[in-house]
């Protein structure tokens, strides 16, 4: 009594190795992207991004700020945005 059979300790040594193998494909494959995503914008590029982003922004607090103002509720999609 108390011992763990033989079988069942075949079984988890064999999921631990298959753990280690996924550990190491994961971080091989970490290490080969780690470089190759990341790049230095040039001035003329950063200032495009940002003046995008602002104007997007822009766009989309306008069309909050105008619909949550609504204050007359004639349609149903109307009253079902508002709620």
């Amino acid at each position: 009594y108390g011992k763990v059979p033989g079988y069942l300790q075949k079984i988890k040594h064999d999921i631990e190795e298959e753990y280690t193998f996924i550990r190491q494909m994961q971080e091989e494959e970490q290490n080969a992207n780690a470089g190759n995503n990341m790049r230095c914008l040039s001035d003329a590029e950063r200032t495009a991004m940002v003046e995008g982003l602002k104007a997007k922004w822009e766009k989309v607090n306008t069309d909050y700020q105008a619909s949550t103002h609504i204050t007359k509720l004639d349609t149903v999609g109307k009253v079902r945005r508002k709620e």
